[in-house]
């Protein structure tokens, strides 16, 4: 994962490279990751508890030079395959979501997924108001309805908003996903997306 190394390439104390890759996938395939997740999600909240108050959603994309389903030309990246991430985290920046889309749509487009990808049950008896932060590619009527109609409080930034703010020294509170960006495109395996099959990403 942190070196994106071929299969062939594992340390040799490893078992042999099929061994290996059928295990991983055979995990996947009965959902053991997805589990471990919601299961480490569970056991925080229940510890540290999750701050359901200000959730933070934003895109990113990565290379996707192998090309699979939902990668498509990427407008940052003179037009080569890519594929754009959505997160969803929680006020302190722990994912509670995540999907995947080709490069091209528009962030807007991808907001129903985003939204859709929260792999956990929202508390429902709470005391305080469920907001959303989102920046400016997501300032259209629709992206706010859309978060309204999901019962949660739209912050999202009109454009030109965010740099004014950054001008003023002001920290936007979706610092936190962008923090998540960051720590993911430390691992290569995931900074370059080298699958074909989406469903062995996520």
């Amino acid at each position: 994962m942190r070196t994106g190394c071929q299969w062939k390439e594992l340390p040799k104390e490893y078992p042999p490279k099929s061994t290996v890759h059928d295990a991983l996938q055979r995990w996947r395939e009965h959902g053991l990751f997805l589990n471990l997740w919601k299961e480490l999600l569970i056991e925080y909240d229940d510890l540290q508890g999750l701050d359901w108050e200000w959730l933070s959603g934003d895109t990113s994309m990565v290379k996707s030079p192998l090309g699979g389903k939902k990668t498509g030309p990427n407008p940052t990246d003179r037009r080569k395959l890519g594929t754009k991430r959505g997160i969803i985290c929680e006020g302190q920046g722990i994912p509670v979501g995540v999907c995947l889309e080709a490069a091209n749509p528009h962030d807007m487009k991808l907001l129903p997924e985003i939204l859709d990808s929260i792999i956990i049950e929202r508390p429902v008896n709470l005391d305080t108001i469920v907001n959303l932060c989102l920046d400016k590619g997501f300032d259209y009527e629709e992206c706010e309805e859309m978060v309204i109609e999901n019962c949660m409080k739209p912050h999202i930034r009109a454009r030109g908003e965010e740099i004014k703010e950054k001008e003023e020294g002001k920290k936007p509170r979706r610092w936190v996903v962008e923090r998540d960006f960051s720590w993911l495109n430390r691992y290569r395996r995931l900074l370059i997306r080298l699958e074909n099959n989406p469903s062995k990403i996520i």
